[in-house]
């Protein structure tokens, strides 16, 4: 499908900001920083799906300035965030640091 969806991740204590968008014909999403730093050194920025049950689901670790990741769907109207981990992603599969940002995914 040409379905394209889009969010921006951002929060009012912020400078961080970070783009998403997800295309319907390649089935992959791609999360690029768009204001901020990187995460300092021993940290990782990780991103989430928040769907209708709440559930945070980890989608990748945003290494330098982009994330590109496989992704089937991505229902209109989740959440995507990004917390602040140590290096190698959050241990226990949900988030454990401060989430940072977050945008909901909307059609373009």
């Amino acid at each position: 499908s040409g379905l394209v969806l889009a969010a921006t991740l951002a929060a009012d204590n912020q400078a961080l900001v970070f783009a998403a968008t997800w295309d319907g014909a390649a089935q992959e999403l791609v999360v690029t920083r768009t204001a901020g730093a990187a995460a300092e050194a021993g940290r990782v920025h990780e991103l989430w799906l928040i769907a209708d049950d709440g559930e945070p689901v980890p989608l990748g670790l945003i290494a330098g300035d982009a994330l590109r990741a496989p992704l089937a769907a991505l229902p209109e109207g989740a959440v995507l965030a990004v917390s602040l981990e140590p290096a190698g992603g959050s241990p226990t599969g949900a988030p454990t640091g401060p989430v940072l940002v977050t945008g909901v995914v909307t059609r373009l």
